[in-house]
């Protein structure tokens, strides 16, 4: 694991998954790592869900062995905004956005 891993482009770390450099666990993970780290001071995650992450990572890896593909970005971590709904999360905006509109 390596900080560069922060600067690299979608294509890049998707490429290093392809060629085995990285799995999508440890990306996860370093990210994970990230987000704690610097998260207290920029609050830019409001809410997680790990274990699952961590879930949908390994499944992704394992896919990758099997040579399946789950579409363009297989196994890249990625964060999504509250405004979006998702099973068991807050939706901040979203749900006030609704209202207000109601």
């Amino acid at each position: 694991m390596t900080d560069s891993w922060a600067y690299l482009s979608a294509s890049e770390l998707l490429q290093q998954m392809a060629d085995g450099v990285m799995t999508s666990r440890t990306l996860l993970d370093f990210y994970i790592q990230r987000i704690e780290q610097l998260n207290p001071a920029i609050n830019a995650i409001v809410a997680n869900n790990y274990p699952e992450a961590r879930s949908r990572a390994d499944a992704a890896d394992a896919a990758r062995l099997k040579g399946e593909t789950w579409g363009p970005l297989h196994g890249l971590p990625l964060t999504v905004k509250d405004t979006f709904g998702r099973r068991h999360a807050f939706h901040g905006w979203s749900k006030a956005f609704s209202r207000a509109s109601a």
